[in-house]
């Protein structure tokens, strides 16, 4: 199980076992608004542009970044999301919803 869903889990855990589901637990009604996205502002900022054709370079140009902060962020989303490629990444992004094509 990766981190990203441990919140949701010890949450949906806790529950159950009666402890957030108190009135006025602002956990629990955070977690029922809006679930938290998967990726920075920034790496959605980024992924948004790559899957539009952009290179690295067009991407830094663009958001006023570096190239290596641009690959960066495609870096960390990659670890994030554990595949090995750009590529795998966004078809996981596409898949979990996080970008559009």
């Amino acid at each position: 199980m990766t981190k990203i869903f441990l919140p949701y889990v010890q949450c949906i855990k806790t529950r159950t076992k009666g402890g957030l589901d108190r009135k006025g637990d602002t956990r629990v009604k955070d977690l029922e608004r809006a679930p938290r996205s998967l990726l920075t502002k920034r790496e959605k900022e980024v992924f948004d542009l790559l899957v539009k054709d952009q290179t690295t370079k067009e991407i830094a140009g663009q958001l006023y970044i570096s190239e290596k902060t641009v690959r960066n962020h495609i870096s960390n989303a990659m670890q994030k999301l554990g595949v090995k490629g750009r590529s795998q990444a966004v078809i996981e992004l596409i898949r979990l919803g996080e970008i559009q094509i």
